[in-house]
């Protein structure tokens, strides 16, 4: 409740005319009393805003004898003269009640009256009114107590509607947050499924791409280990695995010590020297019998069967990554070496001569 401002003060006798007042004064004045004073205030308390009034009432006290105590009490109301008019009439009612003994037999005995706490009292037997006065106030105490009970329950009513527009409006509020998220939420998943379905898009195209590397590298598979041959060709032959450090058992090499791949690095190096040396000595023994066989004209050299092996016109072996391809070759020159008739002693001496990577002497190297 907000704290009383005082903003109007009524003071009796000084000539005033209002409805009880005359009866008020007139007691107080019977009784020896100073004159009651009345004090008001507007206060804004109330849920809807509306202005109400506190009348506050003060009936001073009579210090000598008979002493008689001081009367205070407050009340509302929606203005200040209806107020007033019933702060006068409890004034009234609540001296009579307490000043009950010194009223009997005079003008005042049949008023109104009420205790220290505005309860209506019994009244004497009236011989012509008999208890009418007493119970028309019982019923206007009962009036004005359901009227502020009314007036309270209207206020709490009030109190609850405000609240309860105050929840819509925060619920609606919170409604349209989720809208928003909830839109910003469709919105961010649509974004995703776009993303999802280029990536998809450029996934399948790197595979047509990847594909088509493929076809073109003649069975290389870009996509393997490193370590294995695929062929592509649509063969009913089984894939052929080609292990590039020895047999299907070995395991690819390591992280070995920098002394043990010298040494390997010194080994394949008198490997070669190795193997340049033979194809030198092979290449001087067919330089040989190409020249024996000039001398004497003998067919049946070894001479006459390099020359009837060179017109079999057999093919140069290449390096080559395809295992497929060194065996056909293979093959290719064990017939024309069988067509030619070469000794066994002399196929290997001839297939090397048709290595591409040897040094043909002039004279031997076949026309193609």
């Amino acid at each position: 409740m907000e704290p009383f401002v005082q903003t109007e003060v009524y003071q009796l006798g000084n000539g005033g005319d209002m409805i009880f007042e005359r009866d008020l004064h007139a007691l107080s004045e019977f009784l020896g009393r100073s004159p009651p004073a009345f004090y008001g205030g507007q206060v804004n308390d109330q849920p809807g805003g509306q202005l109400q009034w506190v009348i506050m009432a003060d009936l001073p006290g009579k210090p000598e004898s008979p002493m008689f105590g001081r009367i205070q009490f407050s009340l509302r109301e929606n203005n200040w003269a209806d107020g007033l008019t019933r702060a006068m009439q409890e004034a009234l009612a609540r001296l009579c009640g307490q000043n009950a003994m010194a009223l009997q037999g005079g003008r005042f005995a049949h008023l109104a009256r009420h205790n220290s706490l505005g309860v209506p009292l019994n009244l004497p037997f009236h011989p012509v009114l008999r208890h009418h006065v007493d119970h028309l106030d019982f019923m206007l105490c009962e009036t004005r107590t359901a009227l502020d009970n009314s007036r309270g329950l209207t206020n709490y009513a009030y109190l609850q509607m405000i609240q309860k527009d105050e929840t819509i409006k925060v619920i609606a509020k919170e409604r349209r947050t989720l809208r928003r998220e909830n839109a910003k939420k469709d919105y961010t998943i649509h974004r995703l499924k776009a993303k999802i379905a280029a990536m998809k898009e450029t996934i399948k195209t790197q595979e047509d791409q990847l594909q088509v590397f493929e076809g073109e590298g003649e069975g290389e598979s870009v996509q393997g280990d490193g370590y294995s041959y695929v062929s592509n060709d649509n063969e009913e032959d089984e894939d052929l695995d080609f292990y590039p450090y020895g047999d299907d058992t070995m395991e690819p090499p390591g992280r070995a010590s920098q002394d043990a791949m010298m040494q390997l690095l010194q080994t394949l190096m008198a490997d070669r020297g190795a193997e340049r040396a033979e194809r030198q000595a092979n290449i001087a023994a067919l330089q040989q019998i190409s020249q024996n066989n000039q001398g004497h004209g003998n067919h049946d050299h070894p001479g006459s069967k390099l020359k009837n092996f060179q017109n079999t016109n057999p093919p140069v072996f290449s390096k080559t990554e395809e295992p497929l391809d060194a065996d056909d070759w293979l093959q290719t020159m064990e017939n024309n070496l069988e067509v030619a008739g070469v000794e066994a002693n002399d196929k290997v001496l001839f297939a090397t001569h048709y290595q591409q990577d040897q040094h043909v002497p002039g004279g031997l190297v076949p026309a193609h």
